[in-house]
């Protein structure tokens, strides 16, 4: 789906961009230690998420969607699947599904296209 490879794409992007920035910090010369550690720990945290992205990707698609996007926002979980229609129970359990697997607590943000 072009929608949801566009969305991947950009996403992939932005997560690509945040890397490079922790791996330079780590690999410069005119940082602290300390700095670095952050910025490895910062990293490491991000890649977490990363992860656990595409986990509740897989997740969503399992449990019968077409197709599905996750990403991490400031204050959110935006959540966009693909279905014909998308029921108040059937939110609910999206809802309930990436509260359940998500690592950080924030709300999902649930949207869909047909």
């Amino acid at each position: 789906n072009l929608f949801f490879s566009s969305l991947e794409n950009k996403l992939n992007e932005k997560h690509e961009k945040a890397i490079m920035e922790y791996e330079s910090i780590i690999a410069s010369s005119t940082y602290a230690n300390e700095e670095k550690e952050v910025a490895y720990n910062m990293l490491n945290s991000y890649l977490k998420l990363i992860e656990n992205e595409q986990l509740l990707v897989n997740k969503i698609v399992e449990s019968g969607y077409y197709d599905a996007y996750v990403e991490y926002q400031d204050d959110i979980i935006k959540v966009v699947v693909q279905t014909e229609t998308l029921t108040n129970e059937q939110a609910a359990q999206l809802i309930s599904l990436v509260m359940d697997n998500s690592i950080n607590g924030l709300l999902p943000e649930i949207q869909y296209v047909n």
